[in-house]
């Protein structure tokens, strides 16, 4: 927030010296920046609240409900840089003062970039389909600041304005093919979408592992945002003491976080 803050204020003094109208597309984009990092602040800290009364599988949902939301504000972006785009060739609005104007988008494209690496290492570090969307966001913003710089160039030395177009073009199917992402990614979770098979059958082997376990049925997994919940059915010894029942459940249940930190193991044990 506080990045998008300091982009806004860099913009509104580049636009006033250079009436660049990509500067000004690339203003409101950052204004929208502010907006859509408040929202992911305030789902991200939504999400980590503990399961209470209501809500005993935690709140982690709303992370993919405020990604969905960004979503559709990286669409409304978009859309809105590419009209800018096509408007500033139509017009053919002079630029003042280009030099400045591209300084400022240079030290704009620097700052963001900076911000897009940190996120990537938090999204890396947390899994949170909220910040990836967030960065998904500001990566557009990359590209932006780009088409901008190139706007400003063109548009005031060699007065060739159709590279807005082509480059809004370009602009629009990057950001849509990382947009099907992460709507992706928000809707697996909020339909409760088994986790990757890959996962499972390396849960499952590491369950049969167990010298104890003499089979596994009704293996059930799904992501909440910001824990995976997996639930079977164990087949053990029906002889077995309930300490010794117990004692296996723990024991699997820690192998399973081992290789899966952030997730909530329910087991059911069958008498075989």
């Amino acid at each position: 927030m506080t990045v998008a803050l300091v982009l806004v204020i860099l913009k509104v003094f580049a636009w006033k010296q250079t009436q660049s109208v990509s500067i000004l597309s690339s203003l409101v984009d950052s204004g929208l920046d502010i907006l859509i990092s408040l929202v992911t602040f305030i789902s991200v800290r939504a999400s980590l609240v503990p399961a209470d009364h209501d809500h005993k599988f935690g709140h982690g949902k709303y992370q993919a409900i405020a990604a969905l939301g960004q979503c559709l504000l990286i669409l409304a972006s978009v859309l809105f840089i590419f009209y800018e785009a096509i408007m500033h060739y139509s017009t053919r609005q002079q630029v003042f003062q280009p030099e400045l104007g591209i300084s400022l988008m240079v030290v704009s494209l620097f700052l963001t970039l900076l911000l897009v690496g940190y996120q990537r290492f938090v999204y890396l570090r947390t899994e949170s389909i909220a910040v990836k969307a967030d960065s998904m966001h500001y990566i557009t913003d990359i590209f932006t600041n780009l088409l901008v710089i190139t706007s400003v160039y063109f548009s005031s030395i060699l007065q060739l304005n159709l590279i807005d177009i082509i480059i809004g073009l370009i602009l629009m199917f990057i950001v849509l093919y990382g947009v099907k992402e992460i709507l992706s990614d928000a809707l697996a979770i909020l339909t409760d979408k088994e986790l990757d098979e890959v996962l499972k059958e390396e849960i499952r082997c590491l369950i049969l592992s167990h010298p104890m376990c003499l089979g596994i049925h009704d293996l059930r997994t799904r992501d909440s945002g910001t824990k995976k919940f997996i639930q079977f059915h164990m087949e053990l010894d029906a002889k077995l003491s309930l300490g010794n029942v117990h004692h296996i459940d723990k024991e699997v249940t820690e192998k399973i976080e081992r290789i899966i930190p952030s997730c909530e193991v329910i087991i059911h044990m069958d008498p075989r």
